[in-house]
């Protein structure tokens, strides 16, 4: 009777053990699916991400040549307006236009006035 009882123990402990066994197996086969579909959504993400980032960099860059561009036209302006600066600090520059524009003489200057 006793190894009947025994037996008997042996294969509902070995029942238990096996559904104990397949619950942890769905178990591990569950935590595995959420573990793989985690890093699916996460490798999308980074791509998403990877791919807006090279987007910027391409509008960044065709800004920052843009901008340089504009930095070369105006530093020729700026090169312009030094040249037109020097020429305008000049004695000759400033002789000619007190004499032109401000009606100015110089000592020993002869000024005709005419009839009007």
């Amino acid at each position: 009777m006793s190894t009947i009882l025994q037996k008997l123990f042996d294969f509902f402990f070995a029942v238990c053990y096996d559904m104990k066994m397949e619950n942890q197996s769905q178990r591990q086969l569950e935590k595995k699916k959420i573990i793989a579909i985690a890093a699916t959504i996460l490798i999308g993400v980074l791509f998403v991400v990877l791919i807006y980032n090279f987007i910027m960099l391409g509008q960044l860059s065709s800004r920052r040549r843009a901008l340089e561009q504009q930095l070369y036209q105006l530093e020729q302006i700026l090169d312009g307006n030094r040249s037109e600066i020097d020429r305008r600090q000049t004695s000759e520059y400033i002789e000619r236009f007190a004499r032109q524009y401000l009606d100015m003489i110089r000592d020993g200057d002869s000024v005709f006035v005419g009839r009007g």
